[in-house]
């Protein structure tokens, strides 16, 4: 299958499910489709190799992948920024050198974005771990 083989609410699926697992309930009702319909979008977004599906006591969630990479990098960038207890926000920037050759550099450099736009904040303006960025690891990391 290809990527022009996605329809609207296939669309909406991935968009809903890009910052976090969504359960399936979840994700019908906030498309607007019956759950029938969004286990076979699911079906067939997973043969694409666009999303993942995981239990949670017995309950089926899913998550994109492409948003899961992008959530490990935030983990790793605000475990840096832990470790090291504050940094400028050109060292901030800095946290993953710039490298062509990677083919994750633009998740690794939207990730920093979203640490720093976010809200709520997960930095703080000196650029340090916030509250909310302590709740984010504690969330995500196993």
């Amino acid at each position: 299958m290809k990527i022009e083989e996605l329809n609207e609410n296939d669309t909406k699926l991935l968009a809903y499910c890009f910052n976090a697992p969504r359960f399936i309930s979840d994700i019908a009702r906030n498309i607007g489709i019956d759950v029938k319909n969004v286990s076979v979008r699911i079906d067939k977004l997973k043969k694409m190799g666009l999303v993942e599906i995981s239990f949670i006591k017995n309950k089926k969630f899913i998550r994109t992948i492409k948003g899961k990479k992008i959530c490990s990098f935030m983990i790793e960038a605000l475990t840096m920024l832990k470790e090291k207890g504050e940094m400028s926000p050109i060292e901030f920037q800095r946290i993953f050198p710039l490298d062509f050759s990677d083919n994750f550099m633009l998740d690794k450099t939207n990730a920093l974005s979203y640490i720093e736009f976010s809200s709520p904040p997960l930095i703080e303006k000196v650029i340090k771990i916030s509250s909310a960025g302590e709740s984010f690891l504690k969330q995500h990391q196993k």
